[in-house]
């Protein structure tokens, strides 16, 4: 195990609620950290604010880099929407070092593809969370919920520093060989609850407790699990048993993409419920409420 003080600086992009969780993390660890900004120095804090599980509260100071500065990135974590995922990566390209890591920490499946073409040395580290997270203000995170957190080779003819590994697990994180299995997992799930919770603005939970809502949850996981079953890349299990379960684990929180609807923010539905579209239409399976549930969010976010 490497000194602290060996370990490169781990840089993050993307301070939303899973960005500045994770920072924390890392801070708690004694791992230098440093976020990744756009705008001046001093409007940026310059300590993290968490407020932990068991309720009690830390400040820990934090270094700043603006993104246009020249310091090579060796370890990098990326939060950002995924919709800004390329741009990201397109902004800093010229800082990363040539074995960089790169951590791919977002909803949704399609962008981690397409980080992989741009950056065609560097190891890029697929990565999902079910850790809950609420960002109050920029830097001041309540950590809302625990959960498992797992990453992967999204290429497996590359390998991954062991110092890397090592400060993964100090941080919560398993590394796993079936990652694309296992986003593929969370995507399904999200497919139903992010897209109900938005359009009928609601908590989780009320998905399953509602009857009528629940009724959609029964059709989208029909056809769901169509596409599933379809892809072979795993043994089948109904999807619906896994939406109710995580919707009732979680039922007084709220998904990502009914904060955003709520906040007036583009939504992250075209990497959700788009990319299982694109599966469907490649395997001429139906999906027409997953299709009505696209137009209704696009047309949410318009508004």
């Amino acid at each position: 195990m490497l000194n602290n003080k060996d370990i490169p600086s781990w840089y993050i992009l993307g301070t939303g609620a899973i960005g500045t969780l994770f920072a924390a993390k890392l801070l708690k660890q004694s791992i230098p950290c440093t976020l990744l900004h756009r705008s001046s120095d001093k409007k940026m804090p310059r300590h993290l604010q968490i407020t932990n599980l068991d309720n009690s509260h830390q400040s820990l100071p934090i270094n700043i880099d603006h993104i246009s500065s020249q310091l090579p990135i060796e370890r990098l974590i990326l939060c950002t929407k995924s919709y800004q995922s390329e741009a990201a990566i397109r902004s800093i390209r010229g800082r990363l070092t040539k074995n960089a890591h790169i951590v791919l920490l977002q909803n949704g499946m399609g962008q981690q593809q397409s980080i992989a073409k741009i950056l065609s040395s560097q190891v890029i580290i697929a990565a999902t969370t079910t850790q809950g997270a609420l960002l109050n203000n920029p830097l001041d995170v309540t950590h809302t919920g625990n959960g498992d957190s797992v990453y992967g080779l999204l290429n497996t003819a590359t390998t991954i520093d062991n110092n890397v590994c090592d400060t993964l697990s100090r941080i919560g994180m398993q590394q796993v060989t079936d990652i694309n299995i296992r986003l593929w997992r969370k995507l399904k799930i999200n497919c139903v609850i992010n897209p109900l919770t938005a359009m009928h603005n609601c908590s989780n939970g009320d998905i399953i407790n509602n009857a009528k809502l629940y009724q959609q949850v029964i059709f989208l996981c029909k056809e769901i699990d169509d596409v599933d079953k379809a892809l072979k890349l795993e043994t089948h299990i109904p999807i619906l048993t896994q939406v109710t379960a995580i919707a009732l684990a979680t039922a007084t929180n709220y998904s990502s993409m009914h904060q955003d609807i709520q906040h007036k923010r583009r939504t992250e539905i075209d990497f959700i419920n788009g990319y299982l579209q694109q599966l469907a239409l490649q395997h001429a399976i139906k999906t027409p409420l997953n299709r009505q549930y696209i137009c209704d969010i696009k047309a949410l976010e318009s508004t």
